[in-house]
């Protein structure tokens, strides 16, 4: 039995960690972004957008719809629809992994003892799901893949601010109130 005292897990909480950061910042580009969005339609004052954006029980997809949506409304781009669509799934899929790492049981730490190994497994924790069949036990991502997850949050909000930087290019701006 080899105790894991002398382990550096500082690689572990740190993609853990940025992971989480990164994701949010999707939540928060949608929230800005719509928002401004509102101001091109003739929004005077940010807060109002704001306030109600801000609702703690609004999802990231939830806002991904949303923004989806009014990037429809006010534009028939297609280029402009399939990005909005890719932003949503895309979104989705990074929820779903978001919260299998924030709630999953990792096995990280100085307490954490590993049996017959002398090295560190790649998976060192899992998620645990109730589902009518019984309990459904999944591996948490490896340190790689929680780096993928982060490149791909990263990839969400630059295709956020693309999809705005779409709709301003096909709104005329007559459209646009002032």
């Amino acid at each position: 039995m080899a105790e894991m005292r002398d382990i550096d897990w500082s690689e572990h909480y740190l993609a853990i960690g940025t992971f989480v950061v990164e994701f949010e910042k999707i939540a928060t580009r949608l929230r800005f972004c719509y928002n401004c969005v509102l101001q091109t339609q003739g929004l005077k004052v940010w807060d109002l957008g704001a306030n109600l954006l801000s609702i703690v029980t609004i999802s990231p997809e939830s806002l991904a719809i949303a923004y989806g949506s009014a990037m429809k409304i006010l534009s028939n781009d297609t280029e402009l629809g399939t990005l909005t669509d890719d932003i949503y799934k895309r979104t989705k899929v990074l929820a779903e992994r978001r919260n299998e790492i924030v709630h999953g049981e990792w096995r990280i730490g100085p307490e954490m003892v590993i049996v017959g190994a002398d090295e560190l497994p790649s998976r060192v924790g899992i998620k645990r799901k109730s589902t009518r069949a019984g309990q459904r036990v999944t591996q948490l991502a490896t340190i790689d893949e929680i780096s993928q997850h982060i490149a791909e949050a990263r990839a969400v909000v630059r295709m956020i601010d693309h999809a705005f930087y779409l709709l301003l290019v096909s709104i005329d701006p007559s459209d646009a109130q002032q």
